[in-house]
């Protein structure tokens, strides 16, 4: 059985891997919005405020940072209604 203190380093890797995965999700997105022109709409810009907030964060859940990244993706699907 792995020890409370094993867990909690587990869940620390885990948590680094993902913060990394999540910065260079947002350095993919600013590019793609510079790519578009200017198409950094307030809705990109609010969930890549989000991001920054839950990088700055030294213990952010693994599930915040899944979302973060979900977010991100979505915001760089999105398309106009048309």
């Amino acid at each position: 059985m792995p020890t409370d203190q094993e867990k909690v380093q587990v869940a620390n890797q885990k948590r680094d891997l993902l913060q990394g995965q999540l910065r260079d999700r947002m350095r993919k997105s600013i590019a793609e919005q510079g790519a578009w022109g200017v198409r950094q709409t307030t809705m990109w810009a609010k969930k890549h405020r989000l991001a920054q907030l839950c990088i700055g964060r030294e213990n952010a859940t693994l599930k915040t940072i899944k979302k973060r990244i979900k977010e991100l993706d979505d915001v760089a699907n999105w398309e106009v209604p048309q």
